[in-house]
């Protein structure tokens, strides 16, 4: 996998649990904890009935509080565990709390199931715990650079790693119009959408969509405004954008150059705006997935790493570094024989 590659895999990647891998130093005179102990983060101490209880409320949460689960489901359950309440202590940390809002809506949803819960031994307490954990991990993972810098150095190594024309900043707009194609094994075209009358609503037949893409690129072409045509012919399209998707239609956009392909979402049109100059739109094209007609226009193109397009990476890598920056804060100390307990009871 070349670089360029690596790094449109890590932005589209979600974040994964890591932590439960993660060494841990304990040192002779660190006190160890018994056997009811699974976990200490900082100065809290989690039990495994604690461990026992997050699990409950998860499967509750996936809509099965009874479901048998395999080894390696308690395993990745054991993971968020850990994740979740080193995540919580540097949210603390970061006095983020939790709003009224959610507390009513958390509070709620365990009223609803109260039965349920407390069929297993989990008390409304319990249940707002968990509740409030998971919203500061989830407010911490979305907002990341809100409350951490990414390390230059890790930038540094990674802008280090290209060159030439892989060092430019791009922003540029975009349009999309999607097709409807038979079904595997149909002949003959789909059918437009009538409404009781017989008046077509809706044509999505694919030589239909071509000759309405055609006519706004044309409208483009001759000086119109590409934003406003776009979100009154266009379809839009979901990109992503810092740490997560984002639905545009005609909106600037922007991207380094080792990610606008990855961004474009098609190599096609990806080679096509490399070519162009400064104010033009690219040809129409049919994009990878077969499903859309789109074009591009190019509106900058800057040397170096700048500007929008550089906050964007500079998001995405601090997402990807996000558990190591966290883990300079918080400690915490893993004790194997109560997990063992809780896997193998």
């Amino acid at each position: 996998m070349d670089k360029k590659q690596m790094v449109i895999v890590s932005v589209i990647a979600a974040i994964v649990v890591a932590l439960v891998v993660g060494v841990v130093v304990v040192s002779d005179t660190t006190p160890r904890l018994t056997k009811q102990e699974v976990l200490k983060v900082d100065n809290n101490i989690y039990t495994v009935e604690e461990l026992e209880k997050f699990m409950y409320i998860s499967k509750e949460a996936d809509g099965d509080i009874e479901k048998a689960l395999t080894e390696e489901e308690m395993e990745t359950i054991y993971g968020e565990f850990i994740q979740s309440k080193v995540y919580a202590a540097a949210a603390d940390s970061k006095k983020i709390s939790f709003p009224s809002g959610e507390v009513a809506s958390a509070q709620s949803k365990y009223d609803s199931k109260a039965s349920v819960f407390e069929a297993h031994g989990i008390t409304s307490g319990d249940y707002m715990r968990y509740a409030e954990d998971n919203y500061k991990m989830t407010t911490l993972m979305n907002n990341i650079s809100t409350y951490y810098e990414l390390p230059e150095d890790i930038y540094n190594e990674f802008k280090n790693s290209y060159s030439g024309d892989d060092l430019k900043s791009y922003s540029f707009r975009t349009m999309r119009f999607y097709y409807e194609v038979p079904a595997s094994g149909e002949s003959g075209d789909v059918e437009p959408k009538v409404n009781e009358s017989g008046e077509i609503v809706e044509d999505r037949r694919k030589e239909s969509v071509r000759a309405k893409a055609e006519a706004a690129l044309a409208a483009v072409n001759n000086s119109g405004d590409f934003e406003k045509i776009a979100e009154e012919q266009a379809d839009g399209r979901y990109t992503i954008n810092n740490n997560g998707l984002v639905y545009l239609n005609g909106n600037l956009e922007y991207a380094i150059a080792p990610i606008l392909e990855s961004k474009l979402g098609s190599k096609d049109l990806y080679e096509k705006v490399k070519a162009l100059n400064v104010g033009e739109v690219t040809e129409m094209v049919d994009d990878t997935e077969g499903t859309s007609f789109i074009f591009t226009k190019l509106e900058s193109v800057e040397d170096g790493f700048v500007g929008e397009a550089d906050k964007e990476v500079r998001e995405q890598l601090i997402s990807e570094v996000q558990e190591t920056i966290i883990l300079k804060d918080v400690s915490y100390q893993e004790n194997m024989s109560a997990l063992i307990q809780f896997l193998y009871k």
